[in-house]
């Protein structure tokens, strides 16, 4: 009988992280097809319909980004306003959101178009491709991982 060592081999499987994003649209056919969309590129994404849901998803979970529509219908009993007002209360919930939203409107108007710059928010015109949305997710996340590195690195050197 021959015996062989036995081989100390350890299988590492990386983790990896599925992006969660909160997407806010009023539209229930713009709602269903860009979930879908989002969910075929791997995003895990849940939907707020209104000012108050966004508000309360938010206050409720960490999200890697925000999709936003600047125009949301008036809901009974619930907030009215635009995009750019649940942008700034969103940033007071979690202020890093300011890095990680992006618009999307049907207005072209240059005011509407001017009130979503001054955020410093991306913004896409409907309609878009979908893949416009991803590369800008994927951008911002790129961007949060070169952001949480830094931080990583500055606070080493403080310890």
């Amino acid at each position: 009988m021959i015996s062989l060592p036995r081989a100390s081999c350890s299988l590492q499987i990386p983790i990896v992280s599925i992006p969660l994003i909160l997407l806010v649209e009023d539209e229930p056919s713009i709602c269903v097809a860009v979930k879908r969309l989002l969910e075929r590129h791997d995003f895990d994404v849940r939907v707020a319909n209104t000012f108050g849901a966004a508000l309360t998803e938010v206050r409720a979970e960490q999200f890697d980004a925000v999709v936003l529509d600047f125009w949301l219908r008036r809901v009974a009993g619930d907030r009215v306003g635009k995009g750019d007002e649940l942008f700034r209360e969103l940033v007071a919930i979690d202020g890093t959101l300011d890095q990680r939203m992006i618009f999307i409107t049907g207005d072209p108007s240059e005011p509407t178009r001017l009130r979503m710059a001054d955020t410093g928010a991306m913004y896409l015109l409907k309609p878009f491709e979908i893949g416009l949305l991803v590369n800008a997710l994927h951008a911002i996340l790129h961007a949060q991982g070169m952001r949480e590195a830094t931080r990583s690195v500055e606070s080493s050197r403080t310890a």
